[in-house]
């Protein structure tokens, strides 16, 4: 088949005549078997012997009048957008879009767009924006449900196309450590799909997106497409330009984005601002502070240099807003104390620092520290261990996207002392309980969340009962042990601090022994470890857990008693042995202390609970057995 402008017109007119006799089959066979002819000399247009561009868009132009007709508007908007390309009248392309597309839906358009635009300034989304009648372009409904083209009002020109899928919003609980999932900068989107590609990945991630572009009023324009769901909002941020984003910054305690997303030549541009902020951060005039993620607590005593050195290490983290470190100094009169006092004096914004004019012991020095933190969750280390920086950024990510509000506490490994018993989350009450009570007695590595200890009163209970040994020496694993009943522990399988060489602390020493004698801790000895059990059992008694459910408390008791039996057979092997006491009869004592708190327990009860009663008698000595015959 060969055409010419008069051929061409002729078969028009034909197919005309076919539609008007309702032939629409064979209309639609005339235009499809035209287009294919044009499609394939489409090169050699407005050549010799060829039809004009007029002419072409005028037949693109019926065809597409012709499709809508049917409801075909796929096809509809692929025949249009030819005519339009081969220069169809601007005029008459007006008038067809406005009164076909435009007019039936610019009552929705207009309000989802307000209802968004609404929406992002009171999540902070966005600071500026236009007018509904100032968006360079209309949306057009393509037929499609979600989908639609944009039309340029400047050009009259039909632009590109694109799906809305921002209105629903699926949510991955499961928590990861991956480290690439940290708060990211877009600079420049091609396209809303691309836009909307970001913001459902780093929303489902739990990321925070901040977007710089520079056509920001294409994206505003998509606003007409539907009404973004409220769990996207508070996951981007707009801006137009790189002053408006390091505006933003400097003026908000927002974690800055160190994940960078685009042009090498940009990229390279922003970090350079990036950094610029942070610097300005460290200044204590800068310092926003009120949106810590993580307080760092170094409770510390007699050991300015191990401190100090703590202290500059974890100040060489790139986080800002994210951290800061709480030192508190226990009275120290030793010849480290200048250091600390160094300590005081730097001026980098994420230190916080106080001390105790003298020696308020162990647990009042851990309670300061929570005290004074002002993060969501407070990480506890010793002054000599150091946190692996390389972790901290994985941690602080983790942290910061957390979706169970419930945890209460989180467990990490350190390199050496640090343990964590199960990998993954254990529920309120006694599934935390049976996985984390008394499991370690090393303070470095818990993450304490904040707002439960306050909600629990823990500090007030730990400074109230100093009387008692365990909150006197151990107020973490007392923490720990209410903790349990109230929130959920993950444990993680991540050594988040590498532990330094230990120091002699400062502890109440004994002698052993009557011809073999023998100094080790108080805390070692069979008196020392009783007084502990005894601690922990009026702990354990006075617990909500225990008060509403006798099996709880059995439960609970029969691990203290697992614990404290494992505990002295330790200290016979490491510092009993060696001196002249029957190590047989220290055993046969903290098994007859133990069972003289069991007897406790079952006051008023061993009649109603008598196969109970028998089947922890029978557990408490099969454990006491145990260890008696591996110690002979």
């Amino acid at each position: 088949m060969r055409l010419t402008n008069q051929q061409l017109n002729k078969k028009l007119n034909e197919i005309k005549v076919l539609v008007e006799n309702e032939e629409l089959e064979d209309a639609c066979k005339e235009y499809k078997r035209i287009e294919s002819y044009i499609d394939n000399i489409s090169e050699a247009i407005s050549g010799e012997n060829q039809f004009d561009r007029e002419e072409v868009a005028e037949f693109y132009a019926s065809y597409a009048y012709f499709l809508f007709a049917l409801s075909e508007y796929e096809q509809f908007f692929e025949m249009y957008i030819k005519a339009q390309n081969y220069g169809y009248s601007c005029e008459k392309r007006i008038n067809f879009i406005f009164e076909a597309f435009v007019q039936p839906n610019l009552c929705d358009f207009m309000s989802n767009y307000e209802i968004n635009r609404k929406n992002m300034f009171v999540n902070g989304c966005l600071n500026e924006s236009l007018e509904f009648s100032e968006l360079p372009y209309w949306l057009l409904t393509s037929g499609n449900e979600n989908e639609y083209y944009l039309f340029e009002k400047e050009s009259n020109l039909i632009k590109e196309k694109f799906e809305w899928n921002l209105s629903e919003f699926s949510c991955n609980e499961e928590i990861t450590l991956d480290s690439s999932a940290c708060d990211q900068l877009i600079i420049g989107c091609d396209s809303w799909s691309e836009f909307q590609g970001y913001l459902k990945n780093s929303s489902m991630k739990g990321k925070k997106t901040y977007y710089v572009e520079a056509n920001i009023k294409e994206l505003l324009t998509c606003l007409q497409g539907g009404i973004i769901s409220e769990l996207y909002l508070s996951k981007f941020i707009l801006f137009e330009n790189n002053e408006d984003l390091k505006k933003y910054f400097i003026n908000h305690s927002d974690y800055l984005p160190r994940k960078i997303i685009g042009i090498d030549e940009e990229k390279a541009k922003y970090k350079i601002n990036i950094e610029k902020i942070h610097q300005l951060r460290l200044k204590k005039e800068n310092r926003g502070g009120d949106n810590i993620l993580l307080s760092i607590g170094i409770p510390s005593f007699n050991r300015g240099k191990r401190a100090y050195n703590n202290v500059i290490h974890t100040l060489l983290s790139n986080f800002d807003e994210e951290i800061e470190v709480v030192i508190s100094n226990n009275g120290t009169q030793n010849e480290t104390k200048d250091l600390y006092e160094k300590i005081s004096l730097i001026e980098d914004a994420r230190v916080t620092y106080f001390e105790f004019d003298k020696n308020q012991g162990v647990a009042l020095n851990i309670c300061k520290v929570i005290d004074l933190a002002h993060g969501k969750y407070v990480l506890m280390i010793s002054d000599e261990d150091l946190v692996d920086l390389n972790k901290l950024k994985e941690i602080v990510n983790m942290l910061n996207r957390i979706k169970d509000n419930n945890i209460a506490e989180i467990r990490t490994k350190t390199d050496g002392m640090g343990i964590v018993p199960f990998i993954g989350i254990a529920k309120p009450g006694m599934d935390a309980l049976n996985k984390f009570m008394l499991t370690s007695n090393y303070m470095t590595g818990i993450i304490y969340k904040k707002e439960i200890i306050e909600k629990y009163d823990l500090l007030d209970y730990i400074r109230l009962h100093l009387n008692n040994e365990t909150c006197f020496y151990y107020p973490h694993v007392v923490m720990e042990l209410i903790l349990c009943q109230y929130g959920s522990i993950l444990g993680l399988d991540m050594v988040l601090v590498n532990e330094g060489r230990p120091e002699k602390t400062e502890v109440e020493y004994a002698e052993i022994g009557e011809k073999l004698n023998k100094t080790i801790p108080y805390y070692a000895t069979l008196e020392g470890r009783i007084k502990q059990h005894k601690g922990f059992f009026d702990i354990i008694r006075e617990m909500e857990i225990s008060k509403n459910n006798f099996d709880a408390f059995r439960q609970l008791y029969l691990t203290l008693c697992r614990k404290t039996i494992y505990l002295v057979n330790l200290s016979i092997c490491v510092n009993y042995r060696e001196t002249d006491i029957n190590t047989d009869k220290l055993l046969k004592s903290a098994y007859d202390a133990v069972m003289k708190y069991f007897d406790e327990i079952y006051y008023g009860k061993k009649n109603s609970n008598k196969y109970k009663f028998v089947e922890d008698t029978a557990e408490i000595k099969k454990y006491y057995s145990y260890f008696i015959n591996q110690s002979r």
